[in-house]
């Protein structure tokens, strides 16, 4: 197992940050439910004893981790790096607009190209576009102040700080690049920030655990 890098976007991640520390109950229960019925359709609708020991101990985390994020009184400094899985699950709840479908989802390996990369463009970019590939590398919280590494991360772009980036990065010259991998991962990003820009969205990344 190893945690990948993908990208998603939506017209504006507001509705995600307004759910964080905003005590909806109901919210919390319609997740759950999300769940449950992701576990049935996982699990079938008769699990043996020991499935559904498992089931029970998965919607217990998931209602933990919900409530912790949504019923909160204040958000918290450090966002759990987990809330990735809790981020999509609200957009697909909430019928937020998504698209997915973008070049960089080629099963990178995020802690393995991010960092290597930044180095690799770092002199021939300003020094907020850095930033802004630090956000993706590091993470970003929603409301917090720090991402909390708990072996998953996530980071979020505005539209205006997609097309910073991708103004920094298109005149960057990839005769010099070290290593022959740079050049597609650089293409595949410049192809997901043209798209994201294209489609006046919010850039939403998430590195989980996948086989």
């Amino acid at each position: 197992m190893s945690t990948r890098t993908f990208v998603l976007s939506v017209p504006s991640l507001d509705p995600i940050r307004e759910a964080i520390a905003s005590g909806d109950q109901q919210l919390v229960d319609a997740l759950v439910e999300v769940t449950r019925l992701e576990l049935e359709d996982e699990y079938g609708e008769e699990p043996d004893e020991d499935e559904q020991e498992e089931i029970d101990e998965q919607l217990e985390e998931a209602r933990e981790s919900l409530q912790k994020m949504i019923l909160c009184e204040t958000p918290p400094d450090k966002e759990p790096g987990e809330w990735n899985y809790l981020v999509t699950a609200m957009i697909d709840h909430l019928k937020l607009e998504k698209f997915w479908k973008y070049p960089i989802n080629e099963d990178w390996k995020h802690y393995h190209i991010w960092d290597p990369y930044r180095a690799e463009v770092e002199e021939q970019i300003s020094d907020d576009a850095q930033t802004l590939l630090q956000y993706l590398d590091e993470g970003r919280p929603l409301r917090g102040k720090s991402i909390e590494h708990d072996g998953c991360v996530f980071a979020w772009l505005s539209l205006a700080e997609v097309e910073t980036l991708l103004a920094a990065l298109e005149p960057v010259d990839p005769s010099r690049f070290s290593d022959e991998f740079f050049p597609d991962f650089h293409e595949q990003l410049l192809g997901t920030l043209r798209g994201i820009s294209k489609r006046k969205h919010e850039l939403f990344l998430k590195a989980h655990y996948s086989l």
